[in-house]
């Protein structure tokens, strides 16, 4: 109720302002209201910068942690002066195998090698020459088996495979079995397989292969 001398208050109800209870933003609907006609969402800002391989955003600490892999994996690859020689000696052995299938070839298919092939079974007890050409193509694919071992294990040593060395050092053991008939080939074949054992476990060669 007014008083006498104040005039009616007539004019239009307030509306609420800018940023007052109820309104987002000037031309945003309210909750509960439909959209005016031609109402388009206001543009948000945009999302940080992905990378491009992995599509999480892209920062200092995720270039630290490539370059330390790289580094971890350059050091994996580059094996200690103890493996190299071992690798080396491991070669030196297939090497000798290898000369032994050539002798074994040039004994199939020339009539020296075969006679000198025949003394030797002779010298071994073995009479029947038959068994002769089927001894010399059995010996050549062993041998040539056992020149693929060498290089098997010899590369995969040098990149650091554990069960490489394991397999190195069973064949190096079982080749001591070679002393009950000694000869000169196999026992340097031996001797190299044994001191390239020896020097994969000792020292940083045991810790190249516990990474």
């Amino acid at each position: 109720m007014s008083a006498p001398d104040e005039e009616p208050r007539t004019g239009p109800k307030a509306t609420p302002g800018l940023g007052h209870y109820g309104e987002i933003s000037p031309g945003v609907p309210r909750y509960g209201q439909y959209a005016p006609p031609g109402y388009q969402r206001p543009a948000t800002d945009p999302a940080p910068a992905k990378s491009p391989r992995s599509g999480r955003s892209s920062g200092p600490d995720e270039g630290t942690t490539v370059k330390r892999t790289g580094e971890k994996r350059a050091a994996r690859q580059t094996p200690p002066r103890q493996v190299e020689i071992a690798f080396r000696l491991i070669l030196g052995a297939g090497v000798i195998e290898a000369m032994l299938v050539v002798l074994g070839a040039i004994a199939m298919v020339t009539p020296g090698g075969q006679s000198t092939a025949g003394q030797m079974l002779l010298d071994a007890g073995l009479k029947d020459a038959s068994l002769l050409q089927p001894l010399l193509i059995t010996a050549v694919v062993l041998s040539t088996a056992a020149v693929g071992i060498y290089v098997l294990i010899a590369f995969q040593i040098r990149k650091g495979r554990n069960w490489a060395r394991i397999t190195g050092a069973v064949l190096a053991a079982l080749s001591l079995l070679s002393l009950l008939q000694p000869d000169l080939i196999t026992a340097a074949q031996m001797l190299l397989g044994i001191v390239a054992m020896v020097l994969l476990f000792r020292g940083p060669a045991t810790d190249y292969f516990r990474r």
